[in-house]
């Protein structure tokens, strides 16, 4: 409050959220880049190998780059996307491999080491 006087704000003018991501993001890519590293670095770096593990990954980098991105650079529908990474998903190879390949990897095997 400056002097007594409450300015008022409107909630139309104010950023969801997402809005705020998606503006950020955009205008911050290199931070996009350091986030999708990241994840896969905790992820390479996890004793958890499951496909569940797995999935998470990529589903933390779809909402990274945003889902309609994704669909579009992958030719996967945004709707195989959604379905893929929601609680329920039983994600098929063929769109694993795409948003990893999107996502500049790929699916190895590596030896395990104990």
């Amino acid at each position: 409050m400056k002097n007594g006087i409450r300015k008022q704000i409107s909630i139309d003018k104010l950023l969801s959220f997402d809005d705020f991501k998606k503006e950020y993001f955009a205008k911050n890519p290199e931070d996009v880049a350091l986030l999708k590293q990241s994840v896969v670095d905790e992820y390479n770096n996890s004793d958890d190998i499951s496909l569940e593990a797995l999935t998470a990954v990529l589903q933390k980098v779809v909402k990274l780059e945003g889902v309609t991105k994704v669909a579009r650079e992958t030719n996967l529908s945004r709707e195989n996307l959604h379905r893929t990474f929601s609680l329920k998903g039983n994600p098929r190879a063929k769109t694993i491999t795409a948003v990893a390949r999107f996502a500049g990897y790929k699916i190895a095997l590596v030896p395990l080491h104990k």
